[in-house]
């Protein structure tokens, strides 16, 4: 299904507020029935935070509110401020999109953060040492191949 995704949207060119429409045959059923466009956005509206963590390590985030790619800067700041926030919306510094982002956040560089509460933060603290204790295990340990 995600092959067939791919391949339905390089062959179309869709833009904001769009409909998503496949063809009706029955090898897109599924994605007629499982994919819609939701019509409560806006062009403008933020990307949707859940897309953020579902990037893979090494990935760069697209802005928040366009599609443009974060500069070098801009990464290394969204990943510092992944270390003390639990949720970060980045942006790219447009002025189109610092004036959209103005809404949610009073930040001039228009990130929008929000921090999870004392268990996401002690489950994160968690994880880091965990983290840590593992990596320094794996120097100690002379057997380890890697």
């Amino acid at each position: 299904m995600t092959k067939l995704l791919a391949d339905h949207v390089e062959s179309i060119t869709f833009t904001c507020g769009q409909e998503l429409r496949f063809p009706e045959t029955s090898d897109y059923k599924d994605l007629r029935e499982k994919l819609f466009v939701d019509r409560t956005k806006m062009c403008d509206s933020p990307r949707e935070i859940h897309y953020y963590k579902m990037l893979k390590e090494g990935e760069t985030p697209p802005c928040g509110w366009c599609p443009q790619n974060l500069s070098n800067d801009q990464v290394q700041k969204y990943n510092d401020l992944l270390e003390e926030y639990d949720t970060v919306l980045p942006n790219c510094g447009s002025q189109q999109c610092v004036h959209n982002a103005s809404v949610g956040t009073p930040r001039a560089d228009g990130f929008l953060l929000k921090r999870g509460g004392k268990r996401a933060r002690a489950a994160k603290r968690k994880a880091k040492q965990d983290a840590k204790k593992e990596a320094k295990r794996g120097r100690l340990n002379p057997n380890n191949p890697s």
